[in-house]
């Protein structure tokens, strides 16, 4: 929780709340209607690569550019599995994220809140996410571990990545796209996460 309130953007003032926060659009929401801020929404997040659409809002963002919060392991390759979010959405993030926003020195070590009783059941019968599934590999690989630099990049184009035979497979199916690759040259990012 940030320990200072942080002004909401006009643009996200319909967005539920939880824990003083802003509710990202790709967050997952579990069976007791509370939101996951650690897993996203797989079907949203893929609308927001193919769409163009704000993580946070879930609108298009138009026009450009987009702006992606990269962690400083990805910044070398100019990747990222974080969707896009609009300006302004960015510089509410930057400052309400407890992980992006330096508050966190680790990242998460216990199981996703989807893993217990909250996320068994989805609330919303019309809901087109099935119920929570776990996503093989999501949230493993850094738990535990100290939390990493993040930075801000502005970009007005990016292509959609997808690193491997068996997720090549998944998206022929109208599965999932896994990140972006950022069409352009960055020269100056912005580090909005010191080290912890």
């Amino acid at each position: 929780m940030p320990s200072v309130t942080v002004p909401v953007p006009a643009r996200l003032e319909g967005r539920p709340r939880q824990g003083g926060l802003v509710v990202p659009w790709v967050s997952v929401q579990l069976g007791d209607g509370t939101f996951d801020f650690g897993n996203m929404h797989n079907t949203r997040a893929s609308l927001c690569f193919v769409e163009s659409r704000c993580q946070i809002d879930g609108q298009q963002i138009a026009p450009q550019p987009l702006v992606f919060f990269v962690s400083e392991r990805s910044l070398e390759d100019l990747t990222t599995t974080e969707p896009p979010v609009h300006p302004e959405c960015a510089a509410y993030s930057r400052r309400a994220c407890p992980m992006v926003a330096g508050q966190m020195k680790r990242y998460r070590r216990t199981p996703s809140r989807a893993h217990g009783p909250a996320g068994e059941v989805c609330f919303d019968p019309g809901c087109e996410c099935g119920g929570w599934v776990r996503t093989p590999g999501q949230g493993e690989t850094n738990a535990g571990q100290p939390a990493q630099r993040w930075y801000m990049v502005w970009c007005r184009n990016f292509a959609i990545t997808v690193p491997d035979e068996e997720t090549r497979r998944h998206l022929a199916t109208g599965a999932i796209p896994t990140g972006v690759s950022i069409g352009a040259k960055i020269l100056d990012p912005l580090k909005i996460r010191p080290v912890a």
